[in-house]
């Protein structure tokens, strides 16, 4: 799959492009994708997808805090496995946010020669959102193109959004992320040199450094999994500023059940399975120790249920 940065792009003959913010990726916006490769395959085209390098709230509210839920290159990763050829991260700018919505429809004819475009029933583009589904099927009129609109999919009787996948996050509610988002919800980074503490109690831990523009989970103890040298491995995760040794840093780290090889400076992803417990201090290394080792009783357990 190629990504397209920086306003590069060298797509001929046209193609079939999903329109979107696709910040969770979650199974809305799979089906989203599904859907514009349909499309593609149906003209004989390249299925592609357009989005933004960073939170478009960072731009238009520029003092506010927004975390995003997974980092670029998870997106491309994930998009990649859904099977669309192209990914285009357009630079969400002042300039950008200013563009009226009948400019945004003639940049996809003309910048991309767009045949067909997939968007979500809630979409809306151009100058402060001026341009929503209806609007967007009219100029795909007016210029040639046509447009596709999914209606929202809902679980439970909620629509699906990243918004509630936040929420969700925000609560430590790892069973809800993970049916919303139709996969494992992930953190992505590399393993760094810390205090060596678990070392020292017979628990080694992997410390991982998370980019901090990223959505970390509510402070508290999980079952998680990772893949090393292609074998998945069940983990106790701690995400929180660990207590009982009375620091203040956020960190996230994995003991990485019957794993002891040197991972320092190698990137890892943790998949999580569900929340197990709060993160509290223990009176004693000795306590913790009796803890951890029930919470890897419990995560080893968890793991082989989900393990086909």
């Amino acid at each position: 799959m190629k990504v397209y940065k920086n306003g590069q792009f060298d797509e001929k003959d046209g193609c079939v492009l999903a329109l979107g913010s696709f910040d969770a990726l979650h199974s809305a916006h799979t089906e989203l994708i599904k859907k514009t490769i349909i499309e593609a395959k149906k003209r004989g085209v390249r299925a592609g997808v357009h989005m933004f390098f960073q939170r478009i709230e960072k731009v238009i509210f520029p003092n506010n805090e927004y975390k995003s839920i997974y980092t670029n290159e998870q997106r491309v990763k994930y998009i990649e496995e859904i099977g669309a050829d192209f990914v285009y991260f357009e630079n969400f700018d002042v300039q950008f946010m200013n563009m009226s919505a009948s400019d945004f429809a003639k940049m996809l004819k003309d910048k991309f020669d767009v045949k067909c475009v997939v968007a979500g029933f809630d979409y809306t583009f151009g100058r402060k959102g001026e341009g929503d589904a209806a609007l967007l099927c009219e100029y795909g009129a007016m210029l040639g193109f046509d447009v596709v609109i999914v209606d929202a999919l809902e679980r439970g009787g909620e629509v699906i959004s990243s918004t509630k996948i936040r929420e969700f996050i925000s609560e430590g509610n790892v069973l809800s992320v993970n049916d919303f988002l139709g996969r494992e919800y992930s953190l992505s980074g590399k393993v760094v040199h810390d205090r060596g503490v678990g070392r020292e109690m017979g628990l080694p831990t992997a410390n991982i450094q998370i980019s901090e523009d990223v959505l970390l989970l509510k402070n508290g103890v999980y079952a998680a999994y990772t893949i090393i040298d292609e074998k998945k491995y069940p983990c106790v995760v701690n995400i929180g500023v660990r207590p009982t040794f009375e620091l203040s840093k956020m960190s996230v780290e994995a003991h990485i059940i019957d794993f002891d090889k040197d991972l320092y400076d190698e990137n890892i992803t943790i998949y999580f399975l569900c929340r197990m417990r709060d993160e509290k201090k223990f009176s004693s290394k000795e306590d913790l120790v009796n803890q951890i080792s029930a919470d890897i009783g419990k995560s080893k357990a968890l793991f082989l249920q989900k393990k086909p």
